[in-house]
């Protein structure tokens, strides 16, 4: 089934590749570090439960990979995010 609202993401792109193998320094999977590499590469926003990575956002070398591929991206909790974005009555 196609839905135009969801985008597929790609995670063998280069950009998100070259990202991955930078976060590995921080995460001891491959694949996590693929989906928050595409997820930087591609997005504004990654919701996660994932406390390895939540708690990359304290950390400077983090701070450095994002400033070098997309800035305004953040981590976020599903938390964190839906207790700010949801419409209460």
């Amino acid at each position: 089934m196609n839905d135009v609202r969801i985008n597929r993401i790609p995670l063998g792109d280069v950009q998100s590749l070259t990202i991955a193998l930078k976060l590995r320094e921080f995460l001891t999977d491959f694949v996590v570090c693929l989906i928050l590499a595409s997820a930087i590469a591609n997005c504004d926003v990654l919701i996660t439960e994932d406390a390895d990575i939540l708690v990359l956002r304290d950390t400077g070398s983090y701070t450095n990979i994002l400033n070098a591929y997309n800035p305004g991206f953040r981590l976020s909790s599903f938390k964190e995010f839906f207790g700010r974005h949801v419409r209460r009555g």
